[in-house]
């Protein structure tokens, strides 16, 4: 849509070029409809008028006209959009409503986008615009979806979001942090999920969470570590509600790679570790919040497989390989009593 200036509307309907008088100084405040030549747009509301004479070159067979070959055309009355007004897309259905200075919309406006039927409001915008080819979200601004009840409240830059803001889904999730080119992107964002409680704090890239960061989960686990595309990638912490935690590498968000994890008794809770422990005491019993079992080794997909070392909680460990869990291969089991 082109920029809608001085030019843009005239009582007369169309445009003066070759124009060699700019327009003559603003006469009173009126209240008008106006049509924006060129667009299917018009205005309603306060405007300022002013005049423009014009004086077209009409060249005889001489050379140089004289001035008497000059015809002086007479004034013309030209609008601007200048205080309370009310802005009509007639192709989009858009409407503004606002305040305007000079073609500007001034503070807050209220834009209202509608389906190709013109009937339904598909989304509101209000807050702060810049005028390039057209009115576009600039500055501080609060964008709802009508269709999800999704809210966005922040910072826009020629009509994205940008900045920091507020995303509110109609889920009842939440984010808080910065933006980029209209997605979650940078450090220090919040995002909660309201479904399951989760909360996460850290690095977004892109609309995905990404780099370091911490996620507490709603039923009282936590993790900290590296993420990727929403995935746990790289080392990281996750610490069970229940006391157990692994420390390690993660790929595609899940233990593979070499790491630690200790299981801790929670109210006489029996042996739950993945490896088979025929002769390692599996039915011990013990005091709340002693530690019963650790396994230090390779791990693919959330299973012990490859090299390492566990130790049980009389004392005994084994050191040596493991498959699927259980121990396979060489290996060297050491008891407690020697």
């Amino acid at each position: 849509m082109p920029p809608y200036n001085s030019t843009d509307a005239i009582a007369a309907g169309s445009l003066f070029q070759n124009s060699n008088k700019g327009p003559n100084p603003t006469q009173m405040t009126v209240h008008r409809i106006i049509y924006c030549p060129g667009t299917d747009m018009t205005y309603k509301g306060q405007v300022l008028s002013t005049t423009e004479s014009t004086r077209l070159q009409i060249l005889p067979k001489a050379k140089t006209p004289s001035l008497a070959d000059q015809v002086a055309k007479p004034e013309k009355i030209l609008y601007i959009k200048h205080g309370k007004g009310f802005l009509h897309d007639h192709s989009s259905g858009m409407t503004l409503e606002g305040y305007f200075q000079n073609n500007q919309v001034i503070g807050h406006a209220l834009q209202t986008l509608y389906d190709p039927s013109g009937r339904h409001i598909v989304a509101q915008y209000e807050g702060s615009f810049v005028l390039e080819e057209t009115y576009i979200r600039h500055g501080k601004g609060k964008y709802t979806w009508q269709t999800t009840n999704d809210v966005y409240s922040g910072d826009f830059y020629m009509g994205m979001m940008q900045g920091v803001g507020t995303f509110l889904w109609g889920t009842g999730d939440r984010y808080e942090g910065p933006f980029k080119n209209g997605l979650m992107h940078g450090p220090k964002g919040k995002k909660f999920i309201q479904a399951t409680g989760d909360i996460f704090e850290g690095s977004f890239r892109k609309g995905r969470i990404h780099g370091w960061g911490t996620k507490t989960f709603g039923n009282g686990d936590i993790f900290c570590g590296m993420y990727s595309r929403d995935l746990r990638q790289g080392f990281g912490r996750y610490s069970w509600s229940n006391g157990d935690t692994y420390s390690g590498k993660w790929v595609d968000g899940s233990i593979t790679g070499r790491g630690v994890k200790s299981l801790v008794l929670q109210s006489q809770r029996r042996n739950s570790f993945s490896v088979d422990d025929t002769n390692a005491n599996t039915d011990l019993m013990l005091g709340q919040g002693d530690t019963y079992e650790c396994y230090s080794g390779e791990w693919i997909h959330g299973v012990p497989q490859g090299s390492g070392i566990k130790h049980y909680a009389r004392g005994d460990y084994h050191l040596g390989q493991y498959l699927n869990g259980n121990r396979h291969g060489y290996g060297v089991y050491t008891w407690c009593n020697g």
